[in-house]
């Protein structure tokens, strides 16, 4: 559902990032199909460490390659 709301926003040749829990590849997975057709493809899937602590996120960095239909960006 991000990515539907967000990737329609983002300019070709810029980046969504999504900022997820550890274990999103599922999640990631499921979503690619819809990535694609608003015109994204996934970059990479960064882990992070939160500062002072043993808590494990996941950043998704889906870049936008192409319009997304029935979008007009100015």
């Amino acid at each position: 559902k991000l990515s539907g709301y967000c990737l329609p926003l983002v300019k070709p040749s810029g980046l969504f990032i999504a900022y997820k829990g550890e274990k999103v590849e599922a999640e990631v997975d499921a979503a690619l199909p819809v990535i694609k057709k608003l015109g994204g493809q996934l970059k990479e899937i960064k882990k992070v460490v939160l500062l002072d602590s043993d808590i494990i996120r996941s950043l998704v960095l889906i870049e936008k390659i192409a319009t997304t239909a029935g979008i007009i960006h100015h």
